[in-house]
């Protein structure tokens, strides 16, 4: 877990040390240079089933702040430091028959397709053409809170995204 630093407010006469100016000055560039970051792809196309679901993320590029598992709950980032995060995610939908509509939702703590990022389009409906679709958001996570991406689709066929090009990235921007 990264630690949000917090200003020292200095007193008159106090001595600066070695041990002070790296624990106040060094310890909180380094959080600024390099704060919570995550980003997630895929090893294999996913099936997600009859109407869409939850997207199991099996790589990580990058997960500073350990609140990705690759074993447990793969469908989740985890917030280990409070804040507010930034949040992005592209993904390829193989082609299938479905005619009406393809949604792609960011999703806070499992609360349904109400999520905090949302976009809903027209499907390709060909056997040859998939669908791209991006959504962006931003949301504050106190700690242990989680974000899912979800992809659903109408009528309820089954759906697969493709590895390639398929990635969701996460960035603490503020406290």
């Amino acid at each position: 877990m990264a630690s949000v630093p917090a200003p020292r407010t200095w007193t008159v006469g106090e001595q600066l040390t070695a041990a002070k100016l790296n624990n106040e000055l060094r310890n909180a560039l380094n959080f600024l240079l390099a704060p919570p970051l995550c980003k997630l792809g895929l090893s294999v196309n996913a099936a997600l089933g009859s109407g869409g679901g939850r997207i199991p993320w099996s790589v990580e590029e990058v997960d500073r702040d350990d609140g990705h598992s690759i074993s447990t709950d793969t469908t989740r980032y985890t917030a280990k430091t409070a804040g507010y995060y930034a949040t992005e995610c592209t993904v390829g939908i193989m082609p299938n028959s479905a005619t009406k509509y393809r949604g792609l939702y960011i999703e806070r703590n499992g609360d349904g397709t109400s999520g905090i990022g949302r976009i809903q389009v027209a499907p390709v409906n060909d056997t040859t053409l998939g669908t791209t679709v991006n959504v962006a958001a931003s949301a504050f996570l106190s700690v242990g809170e989680y974000l899912e991406v979800r992809m659903v689709q109408d009528p309820g066929v089954s759906m697969s995204v493709y590895a390639a090009g398929t990635v969701w990235t996460l960035r603490w921007v503020s406290i």
